[in-house]
């Protein structure tokens, strides 16, 4: 129980690097992204 708990503490703040990630770096993703489509 206690191992599941910290696993789901561990995503939740995962996710929350994820989001922060993703909106510090989001114009380069986005310019990759495109450039993947493009190419």
């Amino acid at each position: 129980m206690t191992k599941s708990i910290a696993d789901i503490i561990i995503l939740n703040m995962s996710i929350l690097n994820t989001r922060d990630f993703f909106i510090k770096f989001s114009p380069l993703i986005i310019a990759m992204f495109i450039y993947v489509i493009n190419f």
